[in-house]
């Protein structure tokens, strides 16, 4: 399995923005979550940036996301200043 695609979101931008790369991360995991195009082949990794509470209003919802599977998981990671 190859590396899965990296995904960045960092709660402190408060705001339904990003393109979910290290330079412009998501505002929040549901949202980059209905934004990202899951990767069928290899997975994703959404790397969330400590320091700000994500506060979930509502269940996770993998609607829009679709379902991750043993090939192609969906990893959840923290970072502080770095991912990885």
């Amino acid at each position: 399995m190859a590396a899965p695609s990296e995904i960045y979101v960092d709660p402190a931008i408060a705001a339904d923005s990003g393109t979910g790369t290290s330079g412009d991360p998501f505002c929040d995991f549901q949202y980059a979550l209905n934004t990202v195009t899951r990767d069928a082949t290899n997975g994703n990794r959404f790397n969330i940036k400590a320091g700000t509470a994500e506060v979930l209003t509502a269940i996770t919802s993998l609607a829009t996301y679709g379902s991750p599977t043993v090939n192609a998981p969906l990893l959840i990671e923290g970072y502080t200043s770095t991912a990885g």
